[in-house]
This record gives structure tokens, C-alpha cells and sequence, in this order.
């Protein structure tokens, strides 16, 4: 399959008590490791070049990398590793933020293949949150579209209306930056924080495995709910990836159906793709 050629950035937060005083020190301790970083004070970070630390009113601190290359993951795994051995810590409040940008060199983003996806991701916004964490499913600063009643179950969004509507910094995904004219990014906002860069990786993956699905449908003729299978079948990833993916599907998931359509359909297709990969 051909893969989009977009870029992409990440964000790390992190909890601390002395949000200027930690995000100097932090700033330090990736520069001793040979890898070029800054201390800012709170701004939006567009196109930088350098780490960039920054104090952030709704955690402690925020740690960003430089614009990524996809598939090009840079001093990332170096800095998560560095991180590791830090007192730093991150609470519940904290979380790791994706940037995935729709500038792609090939000009291949038209407005029915951004809207695609935008409308796809409110359609399987259920299955996401399954994935997430108990915590992040309630968490203030990650609203579930969802429950926002944006949109009707059956209606049509034109892409102008679903940038619209999309444009708060504070849902599961949004166009906050690109809607202000910012940055022609989305913003994708449920995975946990954590040092953990195989965490990072593989929820980055599924994340860029989502928009290449998307940029070769139409947008979905509704947005009612789906089963597993069908988000499965819709998102093409290797077996691994869909296991480990199900398996946090499951751990995170409600014990009564409220999120899934179907509670046994995601067992079975759990242990279908586990038997492959295990048994060839």
C-alpha cells in the first residue's frame, strides 16, 4: 500500500511542582546527551527544528520534538530513554500528543480526502477510546466527540463544517491549528503520557495506519457506531500491531458492552489474528 508522506510531531507531558525551574533542568539533561534542545516560555511550537521545552499551564511541563519525518524517528527513543532514568514524573492530567501535518509534498491531501478523514475518526472515535486508558477517557483536556453532540448520527459534513466543528483544542482529535490558520496540522490527543518509546511507536503507527485508510475512502455515509471488525477491515496494519492493539482494546474496555458494538465479535477477532501469528 502506498503511505502518505506526511510529518509529524510529538508532545510530552510531564507533572511537576515548579513548572520553569524543571523545564530548564529538562532542557539540560537533552542537551548532555549531545542532542540539541531549548528552554521557551509557553508558545505554540510550529515547524521547529530543536527540542523544545516549555512550562504548560495544564500539567507541569511539555517537552516537543522537532517536525518528524515519517518513518524517521529521530533522537525520539534516545530522549524517551534519558527520560526513563529522571525523577520527572507524569499524573493522570498528562498525556503524549500527536501532530500529523496535511501539507504533504506530493499535494495529495485534496478537501474530500481531509474531510475522509475527520469523518472517520468520528466514526470510530469509539473504538480509540477503548484503546485509551480509563483516565483518559474522563479526562477534561480530551473530550470524546462523541459526547459533544457535534454531529447527527446520519448527517453529510462538508469539510469547511467539520473544521468548524472540530476546532477545539480540547477533543480526542482536532483541527485547532489548522482552523486557525496556525498549521495544516490534526491533532490527535488520547494516548497516555509515558517514557515508554514501544508505547509511542506503536500508537503512532496505528495513528498514521488510520490516515492512509482514510485517504483512499470517501467519508462514511454515517457515523453510527461500528464493530472492531469492521475499524479492522477499514485500517490495514501487520498482525502484530492488531494484536497488541486488540489486547489494549480489551484490557481498557468497559466489562459491560458500552463502548464496543459487540463485546464477543472483539474477542474472536482478538483470537483470530493471535492464532495467526502464532500458528502461521
Amino acid at each position: 500500500m502506498n503511505q502518505s508522506k506526511e510529518m509529524f510531531g510529538l508532545e510530552f507531558e510531564f507533572s511537576c511542582s515548579n513548572p520553569s525551574e524543571e523545564t530548564k533542568r529538562i532542557s539540560d539533561l537533552i542537551n548532555s546527551i549531545g542532542i540539541p534542545a531549548v528552554f521557551k516560555e509557553w508558545h505554540y511550537t510550529d515547524a521547529q527544528k530543536l527540542w523544545v521545552c516549555k512550562p504548560d499551564a495544564s500539567c507541569g511541563i511539555e517537552v516537543c520534538t522537532p517536525v518528524l519525518e515519517r518513518g524517521h524517528w529521530g533522537d525520539v527513543e534516545r530522549v524517551l530513554e534519558a527520560l526513563s532514568k529522571d525523577p520527572i514524573e507524569f499524573d493522570e492530567s498528562c498525556s503524549v500528543h500527536v501532530h500529523v501535518d496535511f501539507d504533504s509534498p506530493d499535494n495529495s491531501w485534496s478537501s474530500v480526502r481531509l474531510c475522509s478523514l475527520l469523518s472517520w475518526w468520528v466514526k470510530f472515535e469509539h473504538i480509540f477510546v477503548d484503546f485509551a486508558v480509563p483516565w483518559r477517557k474522563v479526562n477534561k483536556y480530551c473530550k470524546c466527540i462523541g459526547e459533544t453532540f457535534l454531529f447527527d448520527h446520519d448527517e453529510k459534513v462538508s469539510l469547511p463544517r467539520a473544521f468548524s466543528k472540530l476546532s477545539d483544542k480540547y477533543l480526542t482529535m482536532n483541527t485547532f491549528h489548522m482552523f486557525n490558520r496556525r498549521r495544516s496540522s490534526v491533532e490527535f490527543r488520547l494516548l497516555e503520557a509515558t517514557k515508554d518509546f514501544s508505547l509511542v511507536e506503536k500508537w503512532v503507527k496505528i495513528i498514521h495506519s488510520f490516515v492512509d485508510s482514510c485517504k483512499k475512502n470517501a467519508p462514511p455515509e454515517n457515523y453510527t457506531w461500528a464493530d472492531p471488525e469492521d475499524f479492522f477491515s477499514f485500517v490495514s496494519m501487520d498482525d502484530d500491531l492488531k494484536v497488541w492493539m486488540l489486547e489494549r482494546l480489551i484490557s481498557n474496555s468497559p466489562k459491560t458492552p458500552s463502548f464496543f458494538a459487540s463485546e464477543n465479535s472483539s474477542a474472536s477477532e482478538y483470537f483470530r489474528i493471535k492464532s495467526l501469528r502464532d500458528f502461521g
